[in-house]
């Protein structure tokens, strides 16, 4: 069953692709600043900061030339879309200029250093395939997007690769195309998949203000939603829903349900210490650690 209509006129915003990636860009630079910021307060990591901080910086790099516009969705689908909770499009609708995302896939093998052993394997492993012509980066990337997740396990097969290995290579690769191409939506919608594409949040935050927001795991639109509500099933019973964080990384949390046992990672900006940068939040090799639980 679909969620009831928002009470409030929701509005799409269609600003240009400019604007959007002069946004990002802005975000993305920024980011050696508070590389630095954590480095100071996590030492021990800072290798892998470091190779995140590659990650971004080709990701700006990319998004001064990819080649997509988000245009205006169609009118009449986009109105019922609203007036009935649906997202606007499908993924494999949004516009993606997937021969920067190749390249910037190949950019990201090549930045490796310090990062983790399987993500070093992971790397050799789709290089060498591209080389030898067994690997279509385009094909892979299309699989991701479109989420066909029976092609993309099978290409993670025949690479070697673990899934969720390649599933970063291909994310990040994608990232930038999809954050300048596509719709967003100015308004709160009060569900737990994206107003835009319908994926699933990758992370929520929970704003100094004490308003809480998802982020999409897909084209990284940002909504709003209630504070006490499963962003699975809907659950708004107070007594069925908890969170539970580590006494280290106390702004890091997770917002769970009892009813279906689903969960959601939290960064309650209230108190967070540093910079808030959520792509890097979002991939941490500190901040949930301890999550899931080794015991039941």
């Amino acid at each position: 069953m679909a969620p009831a209509a928002h009470s409030t006129p929701i509005s799409v915003l269609l600003p240009t692709a400019l604007v959007e990636r002069r946004r990002l860009m802005e975000k993305l630079r920024a980011n050696r600043h508070r590389r630095l910021v954590l480095v100071s307060a996590q030492p021990a990591y800072d290798d892998i900061l470091a190779f995140y901080g590659r990650v971004f910086q080709e990701q700006a790099a990319d998004i001064e030339t990819i080649a997509v516009t988000a245009g205006a969705p169609d009118a009449a689908r986009a109105g019922i879309a609203r007036k009935e909770g649906f997202p606007l499009v499908v993924p494999a609708e949004l516009p993606v200029d997937l021969a920067h995302a190749a390249a910037l896939l190949l950019r990201l093998c090549q930045a490796v250093q310090g990062a983790t052993p399987p993500l070093k394997a992971a790397a050799a492993a789709i290089r060498s395939a591209i080389d030898d012509n067994r690997l279509n980066p385009v094909e892979m990337l299309e699989a991701r997007r479109d989420e066909n997740p029976e092609r993309f396990a099978t290409l993670a097969a025949e690479l070697d690769v673990p899934l969720e290995v390649l599933a970063f290579f291909a994310d990040e690769s994608l990232a930038p195309s999809l954050v300048a191409g596509h719709w967003r939506e100015d308004a709160a919608r009060d569900q737990g998949y994206c107003p835009v594409c319908g994926s699933a949040p990758a992370l929520g935050v929970l704003e100094e203000d004490g308003r809480r927001f998802l982020i999409c795991s897909v084209c990284r639109q940002r909504w709003r939603v209630r504070r006490v509500r499963c962003t699975a099933c809907g659950q708004t019973d107070a007594q069925k829903l908890y969170y539970i964080y580590s006494e280290e990384e106390p702004a890091y949390r997770i917002d769970a349900c009892d009813v279906c046992r689903h969960y959601v990672k939290t960064v309650d900006r209230r108190r967070l210490a540093r910079p808030f940068y959520p792509p890097w939040s979002r991939c941490s090799p500190f901040t949930w650690t301890w999550w899931p639980p080794k015991t039941s």
